[in-house]
């Protein structure tokens, strides 16, 4: 509505102002037409007269004689003359020198004749062009410097210029009333029609509004009910993980004291055995061997256990991430066939990373991605290299290392459980690697994001958030 109403103003003020102005410029030009035909008529008249003068005097007195009673008959005629509205007048003028001298008294002063101006001046232009023989009209500054209408003849028998002239306001000011009145009479009808349709309006516009903020109430409504739900969702997920947490920490609790004792006596007795045997020469070597490294791998599941069901304490540090993985992928050892592709790109940025931890992150998934790739190369018999990629990079406020391999890639279905607990697609393993990386990973205050496409192979980016002034700084 407020917008129709503008438009409705906005064109009747535009027609109101249109109508004015073609007014004013037909006023403005009858106004110019009748001070051009006064001019022109004073001037014939004057030179008319001193025309007469001229011949009506005797031979002695022929130079001054004429033109001074000429001027004294032309001064005692606009003596008398009421002028031209209420502020318009003749002007009669000659020059002198370096000034413009006029002949006339003029109804702005109550001096006989108005003071001179300087012929190179600004002032009183229309007589200064009637000076130089030019007839017309023009709007510019008379002698008072009050702008003004004039039409300017030259008298050329007397060498003299005629200018008859108005002021611009006075020819503006009928219309600049009428143009008020008109405004102000079109803005009342605009605002006894917005009145009108506001009375007659009003219900629709409120059962608008209220529908309009019912549809918004609904909205947010539903909005906040789908955020509680998934909040209600994320804290039923978080409270069941912390069950399972709590319960696999007693069982580990449990598992860990019951089996660490039996595999340091099954270590010692191999021991034992191993130093018996050596004695008596039996070569039994090989499956002492195999005892001890069943006993490493049952050590390192336990400690896997352990380490997954208690958190332990970060102990962040400063450290330029490109040239610590340097070393790092330096002690990781690659199988045959694999080829290892490094891309640093952080520019030798600083991150606090407990190093030991962020260390057991990047090993799991390379050893991870390797597995995948020396499975995929035993398979399918392929001589083909297959690469391995470790990049860095800072995105979208985020220092980034991303792990790629060529390997078979993970179907959807297992893709979406990998981070479960105990989940597992080999015999021997206990399902515990990526969940460990990603409670690492969040308790650096980041996280881990995993994509795979089959027979392309898996890209891992571990992330932590970087606050843009050159650290990345660790949960509080």
């Amino acid at each position: 509505m407020l917008v129709i109403l503008l438009v409705v103003a906005g064109t009747a003020l535009g027609v109101a102002g249109i109508t004015v102005g073609l007014l004013y410029q037909a006023a403005f030009e009858e106004e110019r037409q009748r001070l051009v035909e006064l001019a022109q008529s004073q001037a014939r008249l004057a030179e008319a007269v001193a025309r007469f003068d001229a011949g009506h005097v005797d031979a002695e007195h022929r130079q001054e004689a004429p033109f001074s009673a000429t001027l004294g008959q032309l001064a005692d005629a606009h003596e008398r003359y009421r002028g031209i509205g209420k502020t318009g007048e003749f002007t009669l003028a000659r020059r002198q020198a370096d000034r413009i001298v006029f002949l006339l008294s003029h109804r702005h002063y109550d001096l006989d004749k108005p003071k001179p101006v300087a012929w190179d001046g600004n002032l009183a232009e229309p007589v200064r062009r009637a000076l130089k023989g030019q007839s017309g009209s023009l709007v510019g500054l008379d002698y008072r410097g009050v702008t003004v209408l004039a039409a300017h003849e030259p008298v050329a028998l007397l060498k003299l210029g005629m200018v008859a002239k108005i002021d611009m306001a006075e020819i503006r000011a009928p219309f600049i009333r009428a143009a008020a009145i008109a405004g102000v009479g079109a803005l009342a009808l605009i605002a006894l029609a917005g009145l009108l349709v506001r009375l007659v309006a009003s219900p629709i516009f409120v059962r608008k509004k209220a529908e309009d903020e019912l549809r918004k109430a609904w909205a947010d409504l539903t909005q906040r009910f789908d955020a509680r739900t998934a909040e209600l969702h994320d804290a039923r997920d978080a409270l069941l993980r912390k069950e399972r947490l709590a319960a696999m920490g007693q069982l580990t609790g449990t598992v860990a004291h019951e089996l660490r004792n039996p595999l340091g006596a099954i270590l010692s007795s191999a021991a034992v055995v191993r130093m018996k045997t050596a004695e008596s020469g039996l070569d039994l070597e090989r499956s002492l061997s195999r005892i001890d490294r069943s006993v490493d791998r049952c050590d390192r599941i336990v400690t896997e256990l352990l380490d997954f069901a208690r958190a332990k304490g970060l102990q962040p540090e400063p450290t330029g991430i490109d040239g610590w993985l340097v070393e790092l992928l330096g002690e990781i050892e690659i199988p045959r066939g694999i080829v290892l592709r490094h891309n640093p790109d952080l520019h030798g940025i600083d991150i606090p990373i407990d190093r030991e931890a962020f260390r057991r992150v990047v090993v799991n998934v390379v050893d991870n991605a390797c597995q995948a790739m020396a499975d995929e190369i035993g398979w399918t018999r392929r001589t083909r290299a297959q690469f391995l990629t470790v990049a860095t990079r800072l995105k979208d406020g985020r220092v980034e290392i991303e792990i790629t391999d060529t390997g078979p890639g993970i179907p959807e279905a297992i893709l979406a459980r990998i981070l479960e607990p105990l989940f597992s697609t080999r015999s021997s393993g206990t399902g515990l690697g990526l969940p460990t990386v990603r409670q690492i990973m969040e308790d650096h205050g980041g996280g881990l994001e995993v994509s795979s496409v089959v027979g392309l192979g898996t890209r891992v980016i571990l992330w932590l958030p970087h606050s843009g002034d050159g650290e990345t700084r660790p949960p509080s």
